[in-house]
């Protein structure tokens, strides 16, 4: 995947990625950024002369005493976004990472530090099990253009109610528990069988929705344990992987269905190229 992202021109990849429609877009806008965020650049000190004072307004918000709680998102969103000298348009947002007190983005335009906008998108978006609407009003503390006029942007929450302070932390929790797996959302969903426990029998055929070389996820009527280790059986296009892997989570969505991600133990060379191939011959967007 990697040689695959070096050999992507930068303003389609950041097109692609916009659009949600390639994952090695995603990793070459990752590739952009510095892994700190919303993090202002170092600023320049200006030189006074005596006498003279500095114009530039102090912002102390721009200044953080305790450490930032954050969660790595990459994900494109179908967003409302109200600026304040342009109105309100539809824009499809990627947004690498959210924390408590900002959010950054990667926008199709660039924006001004120091200028106000709102964002909205359905909770959902980003999460099966998530409920609700997402709406903010932000502060860009600093920008960043990149090639082909997108722009990232470091941006601080203004003034949040408690409902959508709520949701900022639902999303923090929900993000924190896929670090690391990588999951990719297939279209077309893999069959697979589950052993919950040792002894147990196979289940019936469920769908696995999304896969990666760390793990898989997939809905169920049956609850689990976080940490519970199960067995899985997933035919996949090049052939049967079967493996075992311990729970991530386990939620509850709307519908009263279970939606469940685990992480393999261990995947044998074998089983990783397989599920390599699978990705390969399957079009794959990111989970959301």
């Amino acid at each position: 995947m990697t040689d695959q992202a070096s050999n992507i021109d930068p303003e389609e990849a950041l097109v692609q990625a916009l659009e949600g429609e390639s994952e090695a877009s995603d990793e070459w806008v990752e590739a952009e950024l510095s892994e700190e965020a919303p993090s202002p650049p170092p600023r320049e000190t200006s030189k006074e002369t005596p006498g003279e004072t500095s114009h530039e307004p102090e912002d102390t918000s721009e200044r953080r005493t305790e450490p930032r709680t954050k969660s790595k998102v990459k994900r494109t969103v179908l967003a409302t976004v109200e600026e304040e000298d342009h109105g309100q348009k539809s824009n499809h947002l990627y947004i690498v990472d959210i924390s408590e007190n900002g959010i950054r983005i990667n926008l199709d335009r660039v924006i001004e530090p120091g200028k106000h906008l709102t964002i909205s998108f359905p909770l959902a978006s980003l999460g099966y099990s998530l409920e609700g609407h997402f709406s903010a009003r932000c502060r860009v503390i600093w920008s960043r253009p990149l090639a082909g006029g997108t722009c990232i942007l470091g941006m601080e929450f203004q003034g949040l109610s408690e409902v959508i302070q709520g949701s900022v932390n639902s999303l923090i929790e929900h993000w924190a528990q896929k670090e690391g797996l990588d999951l990719v959302a297939l279209p077309t969903p893999v069959d697979a069988k589950i052993r919950f426990e040792e002894g147990q029998d196979w289940s019936r055929m469920v769908a696995v929705r999304a896969i990666s070389q760390q793990g898989f996820n997939f809905p169920s009527k049956q609850m689990v344990t976080e940490g519970q280790d199960l067995d899985v059986r997933l035919l996949l296009e090049g052939g049967t992987v079967e493996t075992s892997a311990k729970v991530r989570w386990c939620k509850t969505m709307p519908n009263g269905v279970y939606d469940i991600g685990c992480e393999f133990h261990q995947l044998s060379e074998g089983a990783r190229s397989y599920i390599t191939l699978h990705l390969k011959r399957c079009r794959h967007k990111p989970i959301v």
